[in-house]
């Protein structure tokens, strides 16, 4: 089966853009799926790639700097669909798949080849058009069913799966043992909790130590060590006695959390969104809503076997585990009129 996988135009598939989750989310998709050896994956980019594929095609338009305005007429994606669609012409055929992960700002791509079957393989956001649709999350999943049909009209689609985000587990080592720390990373933006996330700390009297891109006005108590690599961020997460991701908005995955769980860290989470199906409550973290639950979360983080939550992570949300998952949705897709 051939795959047509198209990246975004403001990143390259390396690691060195391990920040965006959209990106991880194609080189280690290309990465999965290559290496059950029935597939053929082009990959459409731009810059250098490092994923595993069998053609790669650097797009004639540059990498542009910063984040785009996810839109089909924003100068960058407009020029980056127009590329992409060149390059696909020639070589596309019939019964090939098209997988896209920018949703609407990727639309153009899709309508240029109606003939071809439309994925789109990694949703955690909101503008959503594929006739296929691979969610995140169930949460996620719901929340656009909800917010694209209104709540009381809203109905499933048979078209649609879920299917969680993946990582390579070698990325984040197992720790047993622990350091005096607590951590929080992602960014650095209220509705991301990161208040909450200090206050939290200050309460307990423990050390947080807090990492990510965005606004460090918002760090009030602990230690902030800035952006961190694939490296740094396991050894991070890894030696850190929990991590806290008190996202307030309804998180379609929140990667992070698993990433922890990897480790053997434990979670202390917000009680909605996709963590209701990521972590096992007083098995591999604890789900909160009141300033009382994250406080009680700091207590029982030492109580946690390290060793189980790594190995239910490991045994669920690692790329050997769901490329089956994807491999099973994209023959069903194939086999669609």
């Amino acid at each position: 089966m051939i795959l047509h996988v198209v990246g975004l135009p403001h990143t390259s598939t390396t690691k060195d853009f391990c920040w965006c989750a959209y990106t991880e989310k194609v080189r280690k998709f290309c990465n999965m799926m290559m290496s059950l050896g029935t597939y053929d994956i082009n990959l459409y980019g731009v810059g250098p790639n490092e994923a595993n594929v069998s053609v790669y095609y650097n797009l004639p338009v540059g990498r542009v700097e910063g984040m785009p305005n996810f839109c089909s007429n924003d100068p960058a994606f407009s020029n980056f669909n127009n590329a992409a669609i060149k390059a696909l012409r020639p070589v596309i055929r019939r019964n090939d798949l098209l997988l896209i992960i920018g949703g609407l700002a990727q639309k153009p791509i899709a309508d240029a080849f109606p003939n071809n079957k439309c994925i789109e393989f990694g949703i955690g956001y909101e503008g959503v058009f594929a006739p296929y649709r691979v969610f995140e999350s169930v949460a996620w999943q719901h929340t656009i069913y909800g917010w694209q049909q209104g709540a009381n009209g809203a109905d499933g689609r048979i078209n649609d799966v879920v299917i969680p985000n993946y990582f390579e587990v070698d990325d984040f080592p197992v720790c047993l043992s622990t350091e005096d720390y607590f951590v929080y990373l992602g960014r650095l933006i209220d509705r991301k909790g990161v208040r909450i996330a200090c206050d939290t700390c200050r309460e307990a009297g423990v050390t947080l130590k807090l990492a990510g891109a965005g606004d460090t006005s918002l760090i009030t108590y602990g230690e902030y060590v800035g952006s961190v690599d694939t490296v740094q961020r396991g050894e991070l997460l890894s030696h850190a006695k929990a991590i806290l991701v008190p996202t307030q908005y309804v998180e379609p995955f929140g990667g992070v959390a698993v990433e922890a769980m990897l480790c053997g860290t434990p979670v202390i989470a917000s009680a909605w969104g996709a963590f209701t199906e990521t972590v096992k409550p007083y098995e591999s973290g604890v789900l909160c809503r009141t300033p009382e639950d994250y406080l009680n979360g700091i207590r029982l983080a030492p109580m946690f076997n390290r060793s189980n939550v790594a190995e239910y992570a490991r045994g669920r949300y690692g790329t050997d585990i769901v490329k089956y998952e994807y491999d099973a949705y994209l023959r069903w897709v194939d086999q669609q009129y």
